[in-house]
């Protein structure tokens, strides 16, 4: 089965992964491979240095017994948000009308999703296995979109390949100078990720978030990797987002 790896190929566990381990760790000052203790970074609301700034941890929906492999598309009733469980998940629990339980598992745990409990909702959750995944969620009701989230190896390259309703996507090339080097990688650059609704459009790096058309914009992850040959099977993010209807103040 296909799913991410660099080149877009899967990047599969292997004997080879484990030979990268220090690689990745002193990669973790730069991107953010899974296994890579960064991933605990909390969310800012800007980056000081856009250049030098670190990923967040990745936007992430998993269906819950799902193979991982997988394209869905439903509709049903929120019936649970449920606290974090020990491996940092949150579960979003779905019955749809015929009623079966769609359970997906949200990360980072305090991500917030403007939906409601006891409310109706459609999703498109899309999903590619690999190391690290690619993973996309659409939340909808009937005035539109409600959440969208992402993270893959670039803007619809395996995931909500057919984008986000009303809003445009775009990595801009980089303009800054690479932040960090390694066994694995030969350098990392910081980009900009531009984000376009109703003729409006901002620019973020990694950390940032902005207000746009009525949504709340996160940049997590904007970054581009020109890899070693050394590391078969190494791979980080190329982008993660997520984009979030915001409160109407009354």
């Amino acid at each position: 089965m296909e799913g991410i790896r660099r080149q877009e190929r899967l990047s599969r566990p292997s004997i080879a992964l484990a030979g990268v381990m220090t690689a990745i760790v002193a990669f973790s000052v730069g991107c953010n491979e899974p296994a890579s203790p960064r991933q605990q970074a909390q969310p800012r609301s800007s980056a000081a240095e856009p250049c030098s700034a670190e990923p967040l941890a990745p936007f992430d929906c998993a269906p819950e017994g799902a193979p991982s492999e997988t394209s869905q598309r439903f509709s049903g009733t929120l019936t649970a948000i449920e606290a974090p469980d020990d491996m940092g998940r949150r579960f979003f629990v779905v019955r749809d009308p015929a009623g079966a339980v769609h359970r997906l598992a949200l990360q980072p745990a305090d991500l917030e999703l403007p939906l409601a409990v006891g409310h109706v909702y459609d999703f498109e959750v899309d999903r590619v296995g690999g190391m690290p995944p690619a993973s996309g969620l659409i939340v909808r009701d009937g005035d539109g979109v409600v959440f969208a989230g992402a993270s893959d190896q670039g803007i619809g390259g395996h995931v909500l390949t057919g984008g986000v309703p009303g809003i445009g996507l775009e990595l801009l090339a980089p303009t800054c100078p690479s932040r960090a080097a390694g066994e694995c990688f030969e350098s990392v650059f910081n980009r900009a990720l531009k984000v376009t609704r109703g003729g409006e459009s901002v620019e973020l790096h990694q950390g940032e978030s902005a207000q746009l058309g009525g949504y709340e914009v996160h940049c997590r992850i904007a970054q581009q990797v020109k890899y070693s040959a050394r590391c078969a099977d190494f791979a980080v993010h190329a982008v993660s987002y997520t984009i979030a209807r915001a409160a109407i103040v009354k």
